[in-house]
């Protein structure tokens, strides 16, 4: 008749290949050799397996499993925390690069925009802007603001060829320019 691994329940056709299994290719059997369990604990795991009545979950061979299993898991978790440790030694006794200037100013040749409320000095025109904007609450007038737009969609209309629109004035000239409504000094860059 046929007999079946009571360890991994694989059935064979013989005892023989049933034993060969055992010996050589039970996946339980590795741990099966290093048991601390005595002849007769194991018989009697055995038995209980062959029955069908698996042991209870705090029984000795699952500890087994684990002590076997989990040791390799271990292991491997242990070494690859002693590597992390290794490789951020090495990454602090490397030397690491100077740290950036806090503020890098700009060469001599770039040029600056100067705010004319508190004559600090800035990077771009834009950040000037947002500076009077949100520091000095230097607001462009909304009036302003239509005024020019409709200056320079009659000017691009202009320039493109596309028909005027019946609202559109003649575009002022370039040198005839509205003064700016943040004073006479509307140059961001001296």
């Amino acid at each position: 008749g046929s007999a079946a691994c009571e360890r991994c329940h694989a059935s064979f056709p013989s005892a023989e290949l049933l034993d060969a299994h055992r010996a050589t290719s039970c996946p339980f059997g590795d741990a099966r050799a290093h048991s601390p369990l005595g002849d007769a604990e194991a018989a009697a795991l055995d038995e209980m397996v062959a029955k069908g009545n698996p042991p209870k979950r705090n029984s000795q061979m699952y500890k087994q499993l684990l002590e076997t299993f989990g040791f390799d898991l271990v292991m491997q978790y242990n070494e690859n925390q002693r590597r992390k440790l290794q490789e951020e030694r090495e990454m602090a006794r490397a030397p690491s690069p100077p740290p950036p200037p806090p503020e890098e100013k700009p060469p001599d040749g770039e040029i600056k925009s100067t705010c004319q409320h508190c004559n600090k000095e800035f990077s771009s025109v834009f950040v000037l802007k947002t500076h009077c904007e949100e520091v000095h609450k230097d607001k462009v007038p909304l009036e302003f603001l239509e005024q020019f737009a409709e200056q320079f969609k009659s000017e691009y209309e202009r320039k493109s060829g596309a028909p005027n629109s019946p609202r559109a004035a003649s575009p002022a000239p370039q040198g005839d320019r509205s003064p700016s409504p943040r004073g006479e000094n509307n140059n961001y860059n001296e």
